[in-house]
């Protein structure tokens, strides 16, 4: 099979999975949306192991109590190392937390990764080994590792402090607390 002729299944793979990933999740609004308003939420809240605890003991956590609750940040490195475990945790168990309606979104997912994988050693073969595509390859790549992201979002966090705009502070802090994980991947 020929390359142009891997590239035009894939496409017409990829416009399919976009079509049902369109028609299937369409209606469905995202899981951050709530068609609720935060006040009128039930007087109870459920941690993690799924007890319910009344509304006024709840209160007794900082993060949930005031409204400036404590961020990770450079004064609080206890609160980013627990925020990261605790991502860590949420991220290492959540094959756990599967349920039926996600099979709209693994199946597609299972069936893209089987493809890419069967056809990449083929592709890489007709290819062949040209060194200028790989040092070119390679430079694209450093711009995604994980000293670039940090770098990144460390200038996103220190610009959003100076000019006083939590948001993108926010922002920086977040990519930098989920790209520090990475670190302890490195080969």
């Amino acid at each position: 099979m020929t390359i142009a002729r891997i590239t035009n299944v894939f496409w017409c793979f990829a416009h399919s999975l976009l079509i049902c990933a369109a028609v299937t999740c369409g209606s469905y609004p995202a899981f951050a949306q709530t068609t609720e308003p935060v006040r009128e939420q039930t007087q109870e809240v459920r941690p993690v192991s799924g007890a319910p605890v009344p509304l006024d003991q709840a209160s007794d956590d900082p993060q949930q109590s005031s409204p400036h609750a404590v961020v990770c940040g450079p004064a609080h490195l206890v609160r980013c190392l627990k925020d990261v475990a605790q991502d860590q945790a949420g991220i290492w168990t959540s094959p756990l937390r599967v349920q039926s309606r996600d099979v709209f979104w693994l199946v597609p997912f299972a069936g893209a990764t089987a493809v890419a994988i069967h056809y990449d050693a083929r592709a890489q073969q007709e290819l062949g080994i040209d060194r200028s595509r790989i040092d070119t390859s390679n430079n694209v790549s450093l711009f995604g590792s994980t000293y670039a992201t940090l770098a990144e979002s460390g200038a996103l966090y220190f610009v959003g402090r100076l000019r006083h705009n939590d948001h993108l502070a926010e922002t920086g802090r977040l990519g930098a607390e989920a790209s520090t994980p990475a670190l302890s991947q490195r080969r």
